[in-house]
């Protein structure tokens, strides 16, 4: 009997483990497997639109800018920078990469809509203009373009919501819709639009 009993909590034991293991497994597989093509197109895109915004953030170093400016390039960074991260992670496991090209853009100008597509994406003459602004015209400049960029980001995450499969990617969407549109409102009112 007391054969048994051990050969019973041996099989159990066993099965518990293997159900364990299995569970473990198929969060690791739903991790990597339970996306689509639009999870993927939203990360890849994501990813260098971040890149770029956190471009133009830099392009901010070195000038006399007023505070309330500063935190907001600031809070920019601080949001976007871990957002690059995640995506590029989900993108590594999945076996794909960023999209090329995001914050390298050759010619073209968001402002006048060469070369910048409906994503807000910024071209090489929109940063030549920017870089030789001159101090007190350079905060407007900055924060009309970043609007632009916003509302791309936006419209992105706006896709994501819509199509997505993965569960992350959509919380992401999610977050860069509100956290933007926010942001938006608060450069309007820096640029003293109603």
């Amino acid at each position: 009997m007391k054969i048994h009993r051990s050969r019973v909590l041996a099989v159990l034991a066993a099965t518990a483990l293997a159900l364990a293991l299995g569970a473990c497994g198929s969060d690791d597989s739903s991790s990597t497997s339970s996306h689509n093509t639009s999870d993927v197109t939203f990360a890849a895109e994501m990813v260098p639109h971040h890149q770029q915004a956190l471009r133009m953030v830099a392009m901010t170093r070195g000038r006399q800018l007023s505070p309330d400016f500063v935190a907001l390039t600031t809070a920019i960074r601080a949001a976007q920078t871990p957002e690059i991260d995640e995506m590029t992670g989900w993108l590594d496991a999945w076996g794909e990469e960023p999209g090329s090209g995001g914050g390298m853009m050759s010619g073209g100008s968001m402002m006048s809509g060469g070369g910048s597509g409906s994503r807000g994406m910024m071209g090489d003459d929109d940063f030549l203009r920017l870089r030789h602004r001159s101090s007190t015209g350079f905060e407007d400049m900055w924060l009309r373009m970043m609007i632009v960029h916003h509302r791309g980001a936006i419209a992105m995450a706006r896709t994501e919501i819509e199509h997505g499969e993965y569960g992350p990617a959509i919380d992401l969407a999610h977050s860069i819709e509100t956290s933007q549109l926010a942001e938006i409102e608060q450069m309007r009112s820096m640029l003293g639009e109603p």
